[in-house]
């Protein structure tokens, strides 16, 4: 039981870190995409091109109603609160026993957000490693290796 109370908290570390990583990656994109675009919207409304300032318009669009949608830098920051309780279980990890552990590890579980589904396999296998087992790796489907390539 406390073997797996203690694979669950290295894995919710990962698992959230991946998480967190994804997000901050896409609201940097997203914003930097809408600081290239309203650049091009305003070379183009100088520069009397209205197919760029329509182009970038369109692409503001778009990366607004994205970053609307999706809120990755709230969702970054909610899987940094959770990474760090993982962080405090493996802080105080001698100190507790198999009970208090297992209920630690489950209120994190419990209270952290639902994360990325594609970067469980790569958070597994990252546990693996960060656990010191050799075997149980999984191999990455397309999705997750593309999750993975953006966190």
């Amino acid at each position: 039981m406390r073997d797996d109370a203690i694979f669950d908290m290295h894995y919710g570390y990962w698992f959230n870190l991946a998480c967190e990583r994804f997000y901050r990656n896409i609201d940097f994109t997203l914003n930097f995409v809408q600081l290239v675009g309203g650049s091009g919207a305003a070379l183009g409304a100088l520069s009397g091109r209205p197919v760029l300032v329509v182009a970038s318009g369109l692409g503001l669009a778009a990366c607004a109603a994205l970053a609307l949608l999706m809120q990755p830098g709230v969702k970054a920051e909610q899987n940094r609160v959770s990474k760090c309780q993982y962080l405090a279980i493996k802080e105080r990890l001698l100190k507790l026993n198999d009970e208090e552990l297992h209920a630690a590890v489950v209120q994190a579980q419990r209270d952290g957000p639902a994360g990325i589904g594609a970067l469980a396999v790569p958070a597994f296998n990252a546990t693996l490693d960060a656990t010191g087992r050799a075997n149980g790796r999984r191999p990455l489907r397309a999705i997750e290796w593309l999750a993975t390539l953006v966190a």
